[in-house]
């Protein structure tokens, strides 16, 4: 039986030596560092969101602001933009590691995709996305859609 290769880009097949573009290292940290960050996410959200949220922190002051909650999430992506000048001006942080500001940053940022689209998503009018080959309905603009007609 094949197995999840861990050096392409996530195709079965049965040795990781059978892989015909292994990732270049650089790129397999990249991968290596979404995982991670997606486990932060999933850690945090214990902390700051609920059970029917994980981004309700996020929409809270964004509500109490008055702002569209993506905006929000970026605020606070910028936060960790200031951290990471200030790091590059005086070679040091005092209270958090600029792994940490990094991470916080990547987190915030796709945190604001997520709610931007949410957003996006609720303002479509989605009965008129149809295709007009195979009469599905709901597609989402910018996606292709594999259609049999």
């Amino acid at each position: 039986m094949a197995t999840q290769c861990t050096t392409c880009f996530g195709l079965p097949h049965a040795v990781e030596a059978a892989c015909a573009s292994p990732r270049h290292p650089s790129s397999q940290r990249f991968h290596d560092n979404l995982k991670e960050i997606g486990e932060l996410h999933d850690k945090k959200s214990l902390d700051y969101g609920t059970d029917e949220d994980p981004f309700n922190n996020i929409r809270a002051s964004a509500k109490e602001w008055g702002i569209p909650a993506w905006v929000g999430a970026m605020l606070r992506a910028t936060d960790k933009v200031r951290r990471l000048q200030k790091f590059a001006d005086a070679g040091e942080l005092a209270n958090e590691s600029v792994i940490d500001a990094f991470d916080d940053l990547a987190v915030y940022a796709v945190i604001a995709r997520v709610m931007y689209e949410e957003e996006e998503k609720d303002a479509i009018d989605w009965s008129t996305r149809i295709c007009n080959g195979c009469g599905v309905m709901g597609l989402i603009p910018g996606k292709t859609h594999l259609c049999f007609a």
